[in-house]
């Protein structure tokens, strides 16, 4: 879970709570009822704000640009600088990457540690009140006694019951009365069931000190409604309150009940609000309570609905895209956010044919995404069009380490000798900088131009080279730019990213049909990295890619069906929570997508 829904939880609910304190605070003279109100608005509205970890906190991807100083991004291990007696070891590959968010994990940790500990303080009250509730005696006129309790209790959330003690049929006959009003009114006003539900937000937000203050307001105020009641039913304030003294000498709090006497403080700020109600009247008026209550309702409905706001905004139809993809993709992108507690999520439509755009949902649309392996297979194509490389030609990726000057370049096992097709298949990255030792810097620069994805100058033999060939150090793009690269290869190799109007030829027609049977083995092949986006029936054609450029972004690029193309979507999930990675994460997602667009 990233730290950052955890802040916004955090950070929101201190408003609410805060907020709800302050006004209720400027309400100290309104009338009781309209107290009680304020802080149950303030409670529900607090209930609801964790619905905000549904959806992610939006965070602007942030790509290295400073090609000054060194920083690479993987698939799999990140880069350790280099000592001056040994070369370090650069692991790069295409197996999912241990990206642990430490610190969300002890955020989540904490907060579960402490709202266990309270909701078993909450849940051992409950049953301990409900035996007693069993324990009771009932008299013939239906009321219960126990000789458990010292003071009136109500017992109970949904179908409260009240409890009297054993010693209560002994008083007299006003003092008996008096308690049975006063109980009565909590039974009336459902107390059981607002306190039950304010304990449990407290317990929610154990961490924020005013959430229990307030609870502790809201059962003062549930008290002074009661008390008024019995003040209204004809008793005096004065004997009331002899009564409520000689019952807080016995008090003993007994979890998951209201108790009609409390402590000795709460007990006088009771009978002195009591006394100042009859006394004087309001300082605030009911139309200004009302007010104040319904500016800070609003005001913490629309803090509750940030998020909301920016879902529908980022889930918005593109212009001239397809209503029925579009809601598949909306769909998809909701459940992908809530499984992998995802900071980022983008899915691209386009059709095979020209790469025009059928459906588009991004978290942070038109920013940029580094590629990392989703550029290996372009960059294929352009060195078997140039004629630099060929289909059947191997190439040797040797033990899994490949030396440079500086750094040593690794695969995440030793490969041996493979062919562009492999190489692909199983994401080598030695393999993938043998190829880009091919090409000159302008035939890779041009090449890629083509299918509309732009690349700094590299030049071939260079470890910068090669990271750059593997779509890392320095390579940025759009989902929508990526999309329409593959559709190239999907359409026969003419690419419509530069000229939607006509088109230009990216690679030649074999050229792309060659790299496409290539990515269809890159998803169905034994030791292929994009497995997971198999769909039973269908053939599919793509390859996954997962960077980490202080994000991590799983991603997979395919292509369905790969017989007669009619789609290419691209996946893209940032920050998946665990070891998430194009092949683990991105790549099932696309197989869940392709089902649907192609069950018309």
């Amino acid at each position: 879970m990233s730290p950052e829904i955890w802040l916004w939880v955090a950070v929101r609910s201190a408003l609410v709570f805060t907020g709800m304190f302050a006004v209720h605070s400027l309400l100290f003279r309104a009338p009781a009822r309209q107290r009680r109100r304020l802080l149950l608005l303030g409670f529900a509205t607090a209930l609801l704000l964790p619905i905000g970890l549904l959806i992610p906190s939006h965070q602007r991807l942030a790509v290295e640009q400073d090609l000054g100083v060194f920083r690479l991004v993987s698939e799999v291990m990140p880069f350790s600088p280099p000592n001056a007696s040994k070369p370090p070891q650069l692991q790069l590959g295409h197996l999912p990457e241990t990206h642990t968010n430490w610190l969300g994990v002890l955020l989540v940790g904490a907060w579960a540690l402490g709202f266990l500990v309270f909701a078993l303080r909450l849940t051992v009250g409950t049953l301990a009140a409900r035996r007693l509730l069993c324990r009771a005696r009932t008299d013939e006129l239906g009321l219960r006694y126990s000789a458990e309790v010292a003071t009136p209790m109500v017992v109970g959330v949904f179908r409260p019951l009240i409890i009297l003690p054993a010693a209560s049929g002994a008083w007299e006959a006003e003092r008996l009365r008096a308690a049975l009003v006063h109980e009565r009114a909590h039974v009336k006003q459902h107390d059981g069931l607002a306190l039950a539900l304010a304990r449990w937000c407290a317990a929610l937000y154990w961490f924020q000190p005013l959430a229990w203050l307030c609870l502790r307001r809201l059962r003062y105020e549930c008290e002074v409604l009661a008390d008024e009641a019995v003040v209204d039913a004809g008793l005096l304030p004065s004997q009331y309150a002899g009564y409520l003294l000689g019952l807080a000498r016995q008090f003993v709090e007994i979890p998951g009940t209201i108790a009609m006497a409390t402590r000795t403080s709460q007990l006088e700020q009771r009978i002195n609000s009591l006394l100042r109600a009859r006394t004087t009247q309001s300082s605030i008026s009911r139309g200004i309570a009302v007010g104040l209550t319904l500016l800070f309702g609003a005001s913490s409905a629309c803090l509750a609905a940030v998020s909301f706001k920016n879902e529908q905004s980022a889930s918005k139809p593109v212009q001239g895209g397809d209503a029925r993809i579009t809601s598949i993709a909306q769909n998809l992108a909701r459940q992908l956010r809530f499984e992998w507690s995802a900071t980022r999520v983008a899915l691209v439509i386009v059709s095979a044919k020209d790469g025009s755009l059928l459906g588009y949902i991004d978290d942070q649309p038109g920013q940029a995404i580094v590629p990392a392996s989703t550029l290996k297979p372009l960059v294929a194509a352009v060195a078997l069009d140039q004629g630099v490389v060929s289909t059947t030609e191997r190439f040797g990726c040797g033990n899994g380490k490949r030396a440079y000057p500086d750094y040593t370049l690794k695969d995440y096992t030793a490969f041996g000798d493979l062919t562009v097709g492999e190489i692909l298949a199983v994401s080598s990255n030695i393999g993938a900088s043998r190829i880009f030792d091919r090409l000159s810097p302008e035939a890779f620069r041009s090449g890629l131009s083509r299918f509309g994805i732009q690349v700094p100058e590299a030049r071939p033999g260079t470890f910068r080279g090669a990271t750059v060939g593997m779509g890392q150090r320095g390579v940025t793009t759009t989902p929508v730019e990526l999309a329409r690269a593959y559709a190239a290869l999907a359409n026969g190799g003419v690419s419509y990213a530069t000229d939607p109007a006509n088109g230009v030829r990216a690679v030649r027609a074999e050229t792309a049909r060659a790299v496409l049977e290539m990515l269809e083995n890159a998803v169905s092949g034994e030791r292929s990295t994009g497995r997971g986006a198999q769909v039973p029936g269908l053939r599919i054609a793509g390859k996954t890619g997962t960077s980490d450029a202080e994000h991590v972004l799983a991603s997979f690029v395919g292509i369905v069906p790969a017989t007669a193309p009619e789609y290419v979507v691209y996946v893209g999930v940032q920050d998946p929570a665990g070891s998430g990675s194009g092949a683990s994460v991105a790549a099932p997602a696309f197989a869940r997508l392709a089902t649907q667009l192609m069950s018309h």
